[in-house]
């Protein structure tokens, strides 16, 4: 009796270790099956509007800006103007003597060859002065300009009439709309530049002669094209690609560009309005890693 009931105990202990052991191995099994799914943020790929600008940098000058040179050879005198003073065309600015030793000629006069202001004046009374030295730089300061040179690279981009956004470091914190007015018909062979003129919209009398301004030239504007995140991209050995989502999993895509705006960039292949695009976990993803999407 006694050797019955220890041989159904053993029996009972063996099925238990086998019961015991399926179970072990099933929770192995499922945990080895579990997937891990790794955390993204994304956006829903549309349509919207980009903009392709050039910046550059530009000085404010006078539109009307002139030296003036005296007619003769002689002692200048009876200046009648300092730099800062407003002339009238024709307004007598000095006189020259031109007299010598036994031989007298009535004064030479130098006159305002435009209206503006004496912005400089470096004759001396009293000295010798000739036609090959101007004597005075007259500006018409009502009339101004910003001058841009314009490396060869982006010559022909530039047209007459494309808006400009500028700013200037003496004016800071404001910004100020301006258009292309006039572009040279050359290229400075010295600097492989071209220069180009724009003028404010509005004129603001704060702006003066000899300011520095930032340019950002408006080459055009696109319109109902894909805009996405330049920084949802990534290109390697020239070739540009992101993530979408697809049935829970990155699906790494291809794709061309188009013109860049500060972090938008347009999408000229690859993508879809609707797709919902990885832009932010991308750095942790390859090719079919499923992903969890938050916000």
């Amino acid at each position: 009796m006694k050797k019955t009931t220890v041989i159904i105990l053993a029996a009972c202990l063996l099925l238990t270790a086998v019961s015991c052991s399926k179970q072990n191995t099933a929770s192995q099994e499922a945990a080895s099956e579990k997937v891990i799914l790794t955390p993204v943020s994304t956006i829903r790929v549309s349509a919207g509007s980009i903009t392709d600008s050039r910046k550059f940098g530009g000085t404010v000058t006078a539109k009307d800006s002139v030296y003036v040179m005296p007619s003769v050879t002689g002692e200048l005198q009876n200046v009648a103007v300092k730099v800062g003073d407003r002339v009238e065309k024709d307004q007598v600015l000095a006189e020259v003597d031109a007299s010598r030793d036994g031989q007298t000629y009535r004064p030479s006069l130098i006159k305002a060859p435009i209206a503006g202001i004496v912005t400089s004046f470096t004759g001396v009374e009293g000295s010798m002065v000739a036609p090959a030295s101007p004597v005075a730089v007259i500006e018409n300061l009502d009339n101004l300009e910003i001058t841009i040179s314009v490396i060869e690279r982006y010559s022909t981009l530039i047209k007459e009439g494309n808006k400009v956004i500028v700013t200037f470091d003496a004016i800071p914190g404001e910004t100020f709309t301006a258009t292309v007015t006039s572009l040279s018909p050359t290229i400075e062979s010295r600097t492989r530049t071209r220069t180009v003129k724009a003028r404010l919209d509005v004129p603001e009398p704060r702006v003066i002669s000899g300011m520095y301004a930032n340019l950002n030239v408006i080459i055009s504007t696109r319109d109902n094209v894909l805009v996405v995140p330049y920084s949802a991209l990534s290109t390697s050995n020239d070739v540009t690609s992101c993530y979408v989502v697809r049935d829970g999993k990155a699906v790494r895509t291809t794709v061309t560009t188009g013109i860049r705006e500060a972090d938008k960039v347009e999408i000229l292949t690859g993508l879809k309005a609707g797709d919902i695009l990885v832009v932010r976990g991308q750095g942790l993803l390859s090719d079919g890693t499923p992903v969890r999407i938050v916000e």
